[in-house]
């Protein structure tokens, strides 16, 4: 949650608020880590990342402890909530809007030709307060920052200044804001531009035409170049002002008609097309414009893009004009701009000879070309913005079409940027496009076929069309040979060409892709493909790829810039079916470099297990492990609540991770499951868990580790008792016992007998149960660890309640719980605490009963246990029963069905549906 109050300025000289009360930081490291923090108000910004803005090349010896007491004195000027700390770094807790700079980007960011534009842009205005970062003394922050902040702000003044060109308006506050920009950057020849004109449109025409002359000199003199098309055609303006300009006259060509063919049998994207259609909602556009059309390899940007061109095309009196930039063609290099441009301007009447010979030329030529006309230019399959950027018109009412997969977000200019992502089709249309390719060939096929050929293509209209495309040359009809070979993942790009057409290639188009990636992109794109999970977080990826959280974001993003990943929530990346397929071909070709990766993903998960189960309370574990594999940095956690967030995100992960380290036999296959053991049986999750367990057990039997053998029964004998079958689970635990004997394992066998002695309760030996805890407290005692000590006091406490010995029970739970208290393990307090609700309740002390289910509830629920939660609710039941509160007891009983129906958990020895229903039915109406 944010901070309601706090403000940061940093637009001028740098300032702090709390609810409008200035708050003095001087300290200068403060204010620098402040700032820093600020720039990414929201986001977790990493530890390394943090060390370097605040020391630089100088960093102590120990950077954690001198950063965490740094955090610490500034959550002491602040407030303790605001700075908070995550897995990979920190965090300001705080909205963007309460950064002054990033408000100020936010309100820059608004579209072109949008209604609210001008008093955004003035609003964006009124934040500046002078040069940023004054007062904070950060030659790091100021390099990365201010370059970008004070670009943004050049753009909010030349779109300014086009307001009051386009309505022939002036402002002093506008023209000192020019004069001064112009002053400080005396080569940005767009603000030159506009100045000048604003100039002339307030009556200073010649002063503005003497300024003209004082750029060219110092372009001339610092340059050896002459001034740009843009300020050259503000003179130009100047000129033909004063009666002084020249009407320059060019051949036109009859209408261009260069679309190229409409797309057959269309499919979906009709919010797409609505989204396009809303931008000429009164017929034409208001300024140039541009929609940037991107996405993946194969998703069909050209044929939405043709389809809607046709439908516009009676929009654009003067024309329709395409240029194939050629950005991925597979075996081509992308085309120049020039030559592009060298097209174009052939065809819309210009002859050759007239041409300029240089970019900068043929650019300013078109430019004044398309000035007075209304064309539609779809520039198709462009490799980036710089490609794009020479070939858009500045005036008039064109609209420009761009298709790459390439986000193109450099893309930026005065006139207003569409931007329209293409993912997959939904499932419902894909099946409609194979049915119609089917059907126009005389084809049907069953609709489970239809389905699942669509969902192995992974919805992906390249993959669609070559499979139907394959489909109709079935000599048998019935797909089922097609089908048979698409479901091998590894034939399934095989499957999706043909012939020799590299355009009719799904491994083709991916390659392609694939082949402009940067070195280090590349090797992340063929890591991601070897990951166990279909999708992985930030942290995962910086253990795959062996760096930093901040450079694997960093290469994430490039990948997602290109489409090849897709951030599906914030923070965590997946690729679809078919990508993921050539990413395991790529990264098949360097398995060296891939089974690295892997054995350091494999550390990752179970470190990043360790410590979320450490911080949840959950006993050390029975076991050894090796030492961690260099440069991995597990996930660490402050609260129990953030470690068990950790495990629901990364759960089906974990799962994967375990089922990958089986295939290939190594120990993280059973190390990993017993470190999410305590999380999956305290959430219900079973049958994940059993399955799990017997792959784990597994293959420490196959790498003969008896101990781990050992380990992985105990939990899955009490995963059996949870189930109910408590035969069962005593069969676990003697088998393990008699191993962790075998191996003098101490630890494992004071937990092997708890649980044991736990099992001949559920069994109704409690006698039997209270010998079996005995033994355990006792052989518990030469660890030395209150915690498992205090557990086994506790189950021995339960054993009292079954026989009645409410006393007793009283007695050894309040031990337990002291023991607990002792050694910070407030999961196992809360435990205790729930058994000494029941001894109190079975003595008639209801009141004293119902704190101690309220303490253990409150426990539960904060860190995320729903199943202690809903356990320990059912026993608050019955003592509010007793105690005549009704109300509350059929409160708790409801909460308990409730969290029963979230969780999916089925019945158990401990806790029955049917029971809750009865204790329900018999409390009267309130």
């Amino acid at each position: 949650m944010a901070v309601s109050g706090l403000e940061v300025r940093v637009l001028g000289p740098f300032g702090v608020t709390i609810d409008g009360r200035p708050v003095e930081i001087s300290s200068t490291r403060l204010r620098v880590l402040l700032a820093t923090l600020a720039m990414s108000a929201g986001e977790v910004i990493s530890t390394e990342r943090l060390a370097a803005m605040l020391w630089g090349q100088q960093v102590p010896a120990d950077e954690k402890r001198g950063l965490q007491t740094t955090i610490s004195r500034l959550r002491g000027l602040l407030g303790a909530g605001i700075v908070t700390k995550s897995a990979c770094g920190y965090l300001l807790r705080c909205r963007r809007e309460q950064v002054d700079a990033l408000r100020f980007a936010e309100l820059a960011a608004i579209p072109p030709g949008d209604e609210h534009e001008r008093i955004r842009l003035e609003q964006a205005r009124s934040l500046w307060r002078g040069t940023p970062f004054h007062g904070i003394d950060s030659p790091r922050l100021v390099e990365l920052e201010l370059p970008r902040i004070t670009e943004t702000y050049l753009a909010v003044l030349d779109r300014r200044a086009d307001f009051a060109i386009a309505e022939q308006r002036d402002s002093e506050v506008l023209l000192a804001d020019l004069q001064e920009a112009c002053a400080h950057h005396a080569l940005r020849e767009t603000t030159w531009a506009r100045w000048l004109l604003v100039l002339g449109r307030s009556g200073r025409r010649e002063e503005a035409l003497d300024r003209y002359e004082e750029v060219r000199a110092r372009m001339a003199d610092q340059l050896g170049a002459d001034p740009g098309p843009e300020l050259q055609a503000a003179r130009a303006e100047l000129l033909a002002a004063g009666g002084m300009g020249a009407v320059v006259t060019s051949n036109r060509a009859a209408v261009p008609r260069q679309l190229p063919a409409n797309v057959v049998r269309f499919i979906g994207r009709a919010a797409e097309l609505t989204r396009l259609d809303r931008s000429l909602a009164d017929g034409r556009p208001r300024a140039p414009m541009i929609a940037a059309i991107h996405g993946t390899g194969g998703v069909g940007k050209t044929a939405f893009a043709v389809h809607w061109a046709h439908q516009a095309a009676r929009l654009f009196p003067d024309g329709q004009m395409y240029v194939d930039l050629r950005g991925y063609a597979p075996a081509d290099r992308p085309r120049s701009a020039a030559e592009a441009l060298d097209l174009l301007l052939l065809g819309i009447g210009f002859e050759g000879n007239l041409v300029p010979s240089d970019l900068d030329g043929r650019s300013a030529l078109w430019r004044t070309a398309l000035s007075g006309r209304r064309v539609l230019l779809l520039l198709d399959n462009a490799r980036d913005a710089g490609q794009v950027r020479p070939l858009l018109p500045d005036r008039g009412s064109s609209l420009v079409l761009v298709t790459s997969r390439d986000q193109l977000r450099s893309l930026s200019s005065p006139r207003r940027v569409e931007r329209i992502v293409l993912d997959r089709l939904a499932a419902e249309e894909s099946r409609e496009l194979v049915s119609r390719n089917l059907e126009a060939e005389g084809i049907r096929w069953p609709a489970a076929s239809v389905a699942e050929l669509a969902a192995l293509c992974a919805d992906l209209p390249l993959a669609l069309a070559i499979a139907s495309e394959h489909a109709v040359r079935d000599p048998a009809g019935s797909g089922e040979e097609l089908l048979d070979w698409l479901r091998d993942e590894q034939d399934r790009l095989d499957a999706l060409e043909t012939g020799g057409d590299p355009l009719a290639s799904v491994r083709a188009v991916l390659t392609a892709s694939y082949e402009v990636l940067d070195t280090e992109a590349a090797r992340t794109y063929r890591l991601i493909g070897s990951h166990p999970s279909a999708d992985l977080g930030v942290p995962a990826a910086a253990a795959l790829t062996g760096t930093t959280c901040a450079v694997a974001r960093s290469l994430l993003d490039r990948l997602q810039n290109m489409h090849l990943v897709q951030e599906r929530e914030p923070g965590r990346y997946s690729m679809h079916d078919l990508v993921r397929i050539h990413a395991i071909e790529q990264s098949a070709r360097l398995p060296a470099d891939r089974d690295l990766a892997l054995l350091r993903v494999f550390d990752w998960y179970l470190r990043s297990a360790l410590n979320a189960r450490a911080q949840m309370g959950f006993p050390e574990l029975p076991t050894d492990f090796d030492e961690p594999q260099a440069g991995v940095l597990p996930a660490t956690f402050e609260l129990a609540s953030d470690a068990s967030g950790w495990f629901d995100q990364e759960r089906s992960a974990l799962a994967a991770t375990v089922h990958a380290a089986s295939r290939a036999e190594h120990p993280a296959a059973y190390r990993i499951t017993q470190a999410a053991n305590g999380y999956l049986f305290h959430r219900g999750m079973l049958d994940e868990l059993f399955r799990l367990h017997h792959l784990a057990i597994s293959v420490a039997e196959k790498l003969s580790d008896s101990c781990a053998v050992a380990l992985s029964l105990n939990q899955l004998g009490n995963v059996h008792n949870r189930l109910g079958k408590h035969g069962l689970a005593k069969l676990h635990f003697e088998r393990a016992l008699d191993l962790f004997e075998g191996v003098g394992n101490i630890r494992g066998q004071s937990s092997v007998l708890s649980n044991l002695g736990s099992t001949l309760r559920m069994l109704g030996r409690a006698d039997s149960a209270v010998r079996r805890h005995r033994t355990a407290i006792e052989i518990g005692r030469l660890l030395d660890d209150p915690a498992e000590e205090g557990s086994s006091w506790n189950n021995l406490a339960m054993s009292y309640v079954e026989l009645g010995a409410y006393e007793a029970a009283s007695d050894t739970a309040q031990k337990a719980i002291e023991l607990c208290e002792v050694a910070g393990n407030q999961c196992y307090v809360s435990f205790a605490r729930d058994t000494l609700g029941q001894a109190l309740a079975g003595q008639g002390r209801y009141a004293e009963a119902m704190l101690e289910f309220g303490q253990a509830i409150s426990f539960a629920s904060a860190a995320g246990d729903q199943w202690h939660e809903c356990t320990t609710l059912a026993q608050a039941a019955t003592a509010q029963a007793g105690a005549g509160l009704i109300v509350e007891a059929r409160r708790s009983v409801l909460q308990a069905l409730e969290i029963l129906d979230e969780i999916g958990g089925g019945d158990t020895g401990e806790l029955r549906r049917d029971d809750l229903k009865t204790l329900l039915a018999t409390l009267p109406d309130s």
